[in-house]
């Protein structure tokens, strides 16, 4: 059955709530290429298909990097494709699946516990390890 909210500023928390309950029993996400719900799915194990907005930069990015960071839970596409949708519905589990998603679990986590200095080193080991593979490249 289909159930009608009509919201308020008082309601964020039961909605928040509902919004977990009803997140905990997905398995599988089709959704346009915003950070939160990608995040969300991913940081459950949740298998994404991700299409970005037309013409929306941020959203063409985030399709990218999600699908490049968390490549066997996120794919990101230009459009809904028959391919893609037996992809998430025919979606299984493995380890490797599972591993990708406590990882982010584990970054975030270290992320939330350190602050913004956490958020510096990860961007400043990210800055390294680029430096490291253009040099390797040039090798």
């Amino acid at each position: 059955t289909t159930e009608i909210y009509t919201l308020s500023l008082h309601d964020a928390l039961p909605i928040c709530a509902l919004f977990q309950e009803l997140f905990s029993k997905c398995t599988g996400v089709i959704c346009s290429s915003g950070n939160e719900t990608i995040w969300e799915a991913v940081s459950r194990g949740v298998p994404v298909l991700t299409i970005p907005s037309p013409g929306n930069g941020e959203q063409m990015l985030n399709a990218v990097s999600h699908a490049a960071n968390h490549p066997l839970l996120v794919r990101g596409c230009r459009k809904l494709r028959m391919r893609d949708v037996r992809w998430i519905a025919g979606f299984e589990h493995s380890e490797v699946t599972r591993q990708e998603s406590r990882t982010l679990r584990t970054r975030v986590a270290a992320l939330e516990s350190t602050g913004s200095e956490g958020l510096a080193q990860l961007v400043r080991g990210a800055g390294t390890r680029e430096a490291e593979g253009s040099k390797a490249e040039k090798a």
